[in-house]
């Protein structure tokens, strides 16, 4: 059953899925919706919650780290390195953080 997700007054984060060769994750805005043709919709608060479900559905939804592409990765870029997952911030004197494996785990 399709399923929709709307975000009033703070930005929701999002992953969408059937099965683990669809999955779909993204972010809401607030005052819009989202709607999906998957029978699964989750939403999160940041999204590294929603970066880690995402992955444990299918790690494979996130491109690996591309050497030649250096620093022209944009805020909230995904990428996976070996078996880690990063998300790219917009602080120049630390560009990454840490997705998973989750600290402390």
């Amino acid at each position: 059953m399709p399923q929709t997700a709307i975000a009033t007054t703070e930005t929701i984060y999002f992953v969408a899925y059937g099965n683990e060769d669809t999955v779909h994750y993204g972010t809401i805005p607030p005052g819009s919706a989202v709607g999906t043709g998957q029978p699964n919709l989750e939403e999160f608060d940041s999204a590294i919650l929603m970066g880690r479900r995402a992955y444990a559905l299918n790690p494979e939804v996130f491109k690996l780290w591309e050497e030649e592409r250096g620093t022209d990765y944009e805020p909230g870029d995904f990428v996976r390195y070996a078996s880690t997952l990063f998300v790219r911030s917009d602080d120049d004197e630390e560009p990454w953080t840490l997705v998973l494996p989750a600290l402390g785990t």
